[in-house]
């Protein structure tokens, strides 16, 4: 197959590689960083690549088309796509809010075109190709919206992703960002809130000394790019806001249970999280 990358940072250039190492399909980039696109050519993680889409009249030949951009540009780069390439291609997005643009857009590009959402569910924090692998994907669950797509397309993407080494899982395009609220965003915004927590109480400076493994780990990822992670929020507020409201709940919970001392509440707490990592882990 003739596979097109837009947007070559640490996911698109961790897809590109993966497909580069584990299949015979060729591989194009677009990319507005030129040296990340001279650094995969020459590194083998594409076979060409491109600056630009080219006019709405130009052909853009490919079967299938991951579309790795900034989420703000995710959309407008999808119907831009769908005007240029051939009938019967897949377009496809990593992006982590699907949002109401997302779900409407297949209605809005050829009907020839088929658009297929996806999101693995992987990542760093830190980004961009240097940072990309062939096995950031390995064994991540890769979340699929078919939303409609003809069948013999959806199994199309779904053997490639499986090709990769990740673990394709069809899910309802509705419910998406529901889930990945919780499982996705949530942390990111406790993360940075225990972050800004700790710096308004850190006066003398002794806090971020003797900061260790526990609280190194669960701060790790607001390493990650600030401007996107606001990004992400604001597009999926509805349901980060919702996510919050519950998580206040839990906490004020537990805050009743410490001042009336319920030791055995308290336990169990902390029992039902420990078995339910272990759940969590052993989806792996």
């Amino acid at each position: 197959m003739n596979i097109g990358i837009i947007g070559l940072g640490l996911i698109g250039g961790s897809l590109a590689k993966a497909i580069k190492a584990h299949t015979d399909h060729h591989v194009w980039a677009l990319d507005i960083n030129v040296e990340s696109l001279k650094e995969a050519l020459a590194e083998g993680a594409i076979d060409e690549y491109r600056l630009s889409l080219g006019d709405s009249g130009q052909t853009i030949a490919a079967d299938v088309v991951f579309v790795c951009t900034p989420v703000n540009a995710v959309y407008n780069t999808v119907k831009a796509v769908a005007e240029r390439v051939r009938p019967g291609t897949v377009i496809t997005d990593v992006c982590s809010v699907k949002g109401e643009e997302l779900r409407r857009v297949s209605s809005e590009i050829p009907d020839d075109v088929y658009f297929i959402s996806g999101h693995p569910m992987a990542g760093l924090e830190k980004g961009g190709y240097n940072n990309s692998s062939k096995d950031l994907l390995k064994g991540c669950t890769y979340l699929l919206l078919p939303d409609g797509a003809p069948d013999e397309k959806v199994e199309m993407l779904i053997s490639l992703v499986s090709a990769i080494g990740a673990r394709p899982l069809l899910i309802d395009p509705d419910y998406h960002d529901v889930a990945v609220a919780v499982i996705s965003h949530m942390p990111h915004v406790i993360s940075a809130a225990l972050l800004n927590l700790t710096m308004d109480n850190d006066k003398k400076g002794i806090l971020k000394e003797i900061a260790a493994g526990s609280f190194r780990d669960l701060t790790r990822i607001s390493s990650s790019s600030p401007e996107m992670w606001k990004d992400v929020c604001l597009r999926n507020k509805k349901e980060i806001a919702r996510a919050i409201k519950m998580f206040e709940d839990t906490l004020e919970h537990f805050r009743a249970m410490l001042e009336e001392e319920k030791e055995e509440d308290l336990a169990e707490f902390f029992l039902n999280a420990k078995n339910y990592r272990e759940r969590v882990i052993s989806c792996r």
